[in-house]
């Protein structure tokens, strides 16, 4: 538990213990302020590591942000950074943060040229600052995808965060929950082809799901492995739509193959310190 939240805890807990000397009012109470607190704040969850602690079978690539864009799982992905500064991450660490200001992204070549097929999975921390306000038809922020616009992460201007994208034939999309800029939100998006099932998890939780006909999941997974990976931009390129995020990116992991419910929640809730 942060340290603010526990102080948190005791505060709520003595207030309560001055209200009512009921154990049963007061069970209820503490339930319902320990409901709004959490539904209320950030993410924060456990500590951002440098290297892999908890899943990591699978783990093509991944990017803490401690000041650049090394890839800390063994296998040299690296990032290319583009007008991407450092600031404070989720727990306050100073430079452990990638700030995205609208015009910069992190590109990741070798990933395309990496060997890669299948079922794929993101894990994304992020907080956008605004509420996309692109001059197009879906305004869009693009969190991490391909240039060509395979299934990715994405924050909407109705301020829903969806697992949505293109296999090259149809527009694929799942994803519910909304959420305010300034907050960070914990993302799992999965595509597993063997099961042709696509679905995204914010905060530990399933807010999207959806099963395909035929081999729409395969298509949208050869079309993701076969481009460039990046971060923070759907496509630098596009001058009309280029999604690019304002916000913070606070780490980033890439799956080779489809995560579980079991390993989602224990990314999730962190190493325990």
């Amino acid at each position: 538990m942060k340290k603010r939240n526990f102080l948190f805890s005791l505060f709520a807990l003595n207030v309560l213990a001055g209200f009512t000397k009921s154990p049963r009012v007061l069970n209820i109470s503490l339930a319902a302020i320990t409901l709004l607190f959490l539904t209320a704040c950030s993410y924060s969850g456990g500590p951002t590591l440098q290297k892999c602690s908890d899943v990591c079978n699978g783990l093509v690539a991944y990017y803490p942000f401690f000041g650049s864009a090394t890839d800390e799982s063994g296998n040299n992905h690296h990032g290319e950074l583009h007008n991407v500064t450092f600031v404070e991450d989720r727990e306050g660490n100073p430079e452990r943060g990638a700030h995205f200001n609208g015009k910069s992204y992190i590109s990741l070549p070798y990933l395309k040229n990496s060997n890669q097929k299948g079922s794929y999975s993101f894990v994304v921390i992020f907080k956008p600052d605004i509420i996309p306000d692109e001059p197009t038809e879906w305004p869009s922020f693009k969190v991490i995808g391909t240039t060509n616009y395979a299934p990715g992460i994405h924050y909407r201007k109705n301020m829903r965060i969806n697992f949505e994208g293109w296999n090259g034939k149809i527009g694929m999309k799942v994803g519910r929950f909304k959420t305010n800029p300034g907050k960070y939100s914990h993302v799992v998006g999965v595509a597993d082809v063997e099961k042709n099932h696509t679905i995204i998890y914010v905060n530990g939780i399933v807010k999207g799901s959806k099963n395909w006909e035929e081999n729409a999941v395969a298509l949208a997974a050869r079309r993701f492995w076969n481009d460039y990976v990046v971060i923070g931009i759907g496509n630098p390129n596009d001058n009309l739509k280029p999604e690019a995020l304002v916000g913070v990116i606070d780490e980033v992991r890439i799956y080779n193959r489809a995560l579980s419910d079991a390993e989602i929640d224990t990314i999730f809730k962190g190493p325990t310190m």
